[in-house]
């Protein structure tokens, strides 16, 4: 792992990031870890691990584009690619399976080769509603083995780091947390998070109640963040997400 991101959670008290009061032995064991990586990266026949042990990850892609004009988001192009496609490249080396989370026009989508579902609501409720479906199509399938974890990307958001499931799946291995989402620069990041898969019957209750976004569950899961920087090397900035044609447009002229 790189210097630039810390593998060191903070947990959530009523949505809150409550950070360690005092960061004396943490800042030390920090050093220490990024010092030692840092180490390893320089040996002969090294080769930087960016692929995790989780064995699914799914794209959430079934926003309403309200502020694309209703269209359909993902399939918007940015440079030769469409938004979904970008992502698809930087998700798919990062997990076993990668599945895909739609809620409309499922056949504009076939041809990206990846298990497709739709929302187990039939209305756009928002992308916590995407997760329970994810979770619910794995307990559907029969003799697979799904693991511990779910891994989410955002259909929207087409750059963010190699290595981030990894390092949500160091930061969530043996703690208590039930979710570990991503923050970069003290902007939280809910969608790109690593679920435990026994989490879903307390989000199947929230999306019962109308609870239709990972936010407004932080209260009711014991939660952590992983710190992750936005530089891409001088590239279309990580976490950068595509809502409005001027964010497009903005991103036409990072992305190289």
């Amino acid at each position: 792992p790189t210097a630039k991101s810390a593998i060191f959670p903070h947990r959530f008290s009523n949505c809150n990031a409550r950070k360690p009061a005092s960061r004396g032995l943490y800042s030390e064991v920090e050093a220490l870890f990024n010092g030692v990586a840092g180490f390893i990266s320089t040996l002969p026949g090294y080769t930087s691990m960016t692929k995790s042990s989780v064995r699914y990850g799914v794209i959430l892609a079934g926003g309403q584009g309200s502020r694309m004009h209703n269209g359909d988001k993902p399939l918007v192009m940015l440079k030769q690619q469409t938004l979904i496609e970008w992502v698809i490249e930087r998700s798919k080396p990062q997990v076993e399976n990668l599945l895909l989370s739609v809620n409309r026009n499922t056949h504009l989508y076939e041809h990206l080769n990846l298990p497709i579902f739709q929302d187990s609501t039939q209305t756009i409720a928002g992308p916590l509603v995407g997760i329970v479906s994810a979770l619910q199509y794995l307990n559907s399938r029969q003799g697979i083995n799904q693991g511990q974890y779910l891994a989410c990307f955002p259909a929207d958001v087409p750059s963010f780091p190699s290595d981030l499931v990894l390092k949500l799946e160091l930061a969530i291995i043996d703690s208590e947390f039930d979710v570990v989402m991503a923050n970069s620069l003290g902007q939280l990041q809910p969608l790109f998070s690593l679920w435990r898969i026994d989490t879903l019957p307390i989000l199947r209750k929230a999306v019962e109640e109308g609870l239709y976004g990972p936010k407004m569950l932080l209260p009711r899961l014991n939660c952590g963040l992983v710190d992750f920087d936005t530089n891409n090397g001088g590239g279309l900035p990580f976490f950068t997400n595509i809502n409005t044609p001027q964010d497009l447009l903005s991103a036409q002229k990072l992305i190289n």
